[in-house]
């Protein structure tokens, strides 16, 4: 039996760092002299506001930790098993990967706020000396009842980097309009992924499935047509550039 391949869209979303954002002060705007309001920071941490390295707005946050410990903010925020989140964040270092730049992840907490039996597992920022875009796509387990935000960094005992505009978005059921990003635009026509960029910007392409693994990735500065391969299943197809981000979703079938 000839096996065809179709790709088509039930999802065309576009998350801006505030629309369906479930955290309070995404973007470290909001202090009280030196007290980050509506975060924590963890012990062995020594966070303050930043007026110089900044992604958007006045202020970024910087993680000095004073132990060999991973450290950083985190934030608790109420889940139910099952829901589908994108938790995303701007980092900055001079360090890249485990043990000395920055790096996002969740543990999953009882209501009590006692460990759940589990975590993600960490992403790390790639990229030193500018802002780069770290993002995790999530289901939440069936033992979660918070979710605890950790924007941590992992330099031991020293200035790991800073961090800004974070976001943890869930992911709604049904179709919204299509999703735009500066005028670039998506389509599919079976196994290629078409980019119209008109503005002919640099764009990162990532195409991450539902356990959170990037399964293509690409850096494309025109208009162009990619050739992905995928099995059967969901996918989000992420598109950003060093202000703004597109994540789109999209079903192979087979």
């Amino acid at each position: 039996m000839k096996r065809l391949l179709f790709l088509s869209f039930i999802l065309l979303l576009t998350l801006s760092l505030s629309a369906a954002n479930l955290l309070q002060n995404p973007g470290f705007e909001d202090w009280s002299g030196d007290t980050l309001n509506y975060w924590a920071a963890e012990s062995n941490c020594t966070i303050a506001k930043d007026s110089s390295i900044i992604h958007s707005g006045n202020y970024s946050v910087s993680i000095t930790t004073t132990s060999t410990s991973n450290k950083g903010v985190y934030q608790l925020i109420p889940v139910i098993a099952g829901d589908t989140f994108v938790f995303s964040a701007w980092v900055y270092s001079s360090e890249t990967g485990s043990g000395t730049g920055m790096g996002i992840l969740i543990t999953w907490r009882n209501a009590d706020t006692s460990w759940a039996g589990s975590s993600t597992s960490t992403v790390y920022n790639t990229i030193a000396n500018t802002w780069e875009l770290l993002i995790d796509t999530i289901i939440i387990p069936d033992t979660a009842k918070l979710a605890d935000i950790k924007v941590r960094g992992y330099q031991n005992s020293g200035f790991a980097g800073y961090a800004d505009d974070i976001s943890f978005d869930q992911m709604p059921v049904g179709i919204i309009e299509t999703s735009k990003l500066r005028n670039v635009n998506l389509s599919f026509n079976k196994s290629v992924l078409k980019i119209s960029n008109p503005r002919n910007i640099n764009l990162n392409i990532s195409v991450i499935d539902m356990a959170g693994i990037i399964r293509y990735k690409s850096t494309v500065s025109t208009s162009t047509n990619l050739n992905i391969n995928l099995i059967k299943g969901i996918y989000f197809v992420v598109v950003s550039n060093s202000k703004d981000r597109l994540i789109e979703k999209i079903s192979v079938i087979r």
